[in-house]
């Protein structure tokens, strides 16, 4: 088994909720968002990680060309940085300087993306590489106040 994050795309800060699998539906502040059932090769990510080794966000990168339309979707947010076309760079914390040597996972699948009637997104993220640096990045817990383990 293994933790998964899942990053809700929420106007003015990511919500991050930590469950130890992939859910039906995630609660976010009281909204309720579904899988969408887009459960293909969505892409991969990356997590970015500070000289320090410390996850201060996310970057996915959509391999499927039917899904770009979800890239602009996604960078909607101001914590989020959209460098390419088919790329979504997703900040947790105010930081944004990562050590790209250090941010080249290439890890995949299991990117579930999930949608809230009201059109807020999240995608969940296979947390096994990067949740000790979660558990130890002092801002990103103070930040978000997520890893207790349960949905918020």
């Amino acid at each position: 088994m293994s933790d998964f994050l899942i990053v809700v795309l929420d106007d003015l800060k990511p919500g991050l909720v930590l469950l130890p699998d992939n859910q039906d539906t995630v609660v976010w502040n009281g909204r309720e968002l579904k899988d969408t059932g887009i459960r293909t090769l969505v892409g991969f990510f990356d997590w970015l990680r500070t000289d320090d080794e410390l996850v201060i966000g996310v970057r996915l990168t959509i391999f499927d060309d039917e899904l770009d339309y979800l890239v602009p979707e996604f960078a909607r947010p101001a914590y989020v940085h959209q460098p390419d076309s088919v790329i979504v760079e997703i900040f947790f914390t105010e930081e944004r300087q990562f050590n790209p040597e250090l941010s080249n996972d290439q890890d995949f699948l299991d990117n579930w993306i999930y949608l809230s009637t009201d059109g807020l997104c999240a995608i969940s993220f296979d947390a096994r590489y990067a949740i000790e640096s979660l558990r130890t990045n002092k801002e990103f817990v103070l930040a978000t106040g997520v890893l207790q383990g349960e949905k918020q």
